[in-house]
């Protein structure tokens, strides 16, 4: 059993090259992995999410103006699982592929364990953690992002509350 599981993991690990990576274009997504299993527009001017599953892996690749400022990895045994289901703990070996992968060029310096999970840092603000089965990686483009999703969502419930209560 040991056997198997160790080349289950080394499988797994060999495929990780081929994956989406920060910085990349939906096509160059596409390319690496097919057509999203499910495709989200938000009220985001230049945002798309995409998901994918690829190898044991759902990828949810977040686009904004043409790039690859987010993407989430969680491993399971499918698709199902993986949206429903505790799912599979990244190996350290994956972990350090992953940050690997998505550094565009810059270092990463592993925080203090909090007890949650694995928090990294980037030199120019990037960032990633793993929690469990969960690991995901954000670019510094991603908290611009962050930053318009949250005013979105200000000037949203301001209009209800005006739309609610303010003929009152």
């Amino acid at each position: 059993m040991k056997k198997c599981l160790l080349t289950v993991t080394a499988l797994i690990v060999a495929a990780l090259p081929c994956w989406a990576r920060l910085g990349e274009t939906e096509e160059q997504s596409i390319a690496r992995y097919g057509q999203p299993i499910r495709t989200f527009h938000t009220a985001i001017k230049g945002e798309v999410r995409h998901d994918y599953w690829k190898d044991y892996f759902l990828v949810k690749a977040i686009f904004f103006q043409g790039a690859c400022c987010s993407i989430s990895f969680k491993k399971a045994v499918s698709p199902d699982e993986a949206y429903k289901g505790p799912g599979i703990k990244f190996t350290e070996a994956e972990e350090k592929l992953l940050l690997d992968q998505n550094n565009q060029g810059h270092s990463w310096t592993k925080a203090a364990d909090d007890g949650g999970g694995d928090v990294w840092s980037r030199d120019d603000g990037g960032d990633a953690v793993v929690i469990g089965a969960f690991f995901c990686i954000d670019s510094p483009e991603f908290g611009a992002l962050a930053k318009l999703a949250k005013a979105a969502n200000q000037n949203a419930d301001a209009a209800a509350a005006q739309k609610s209560v303010g003929g009152l």
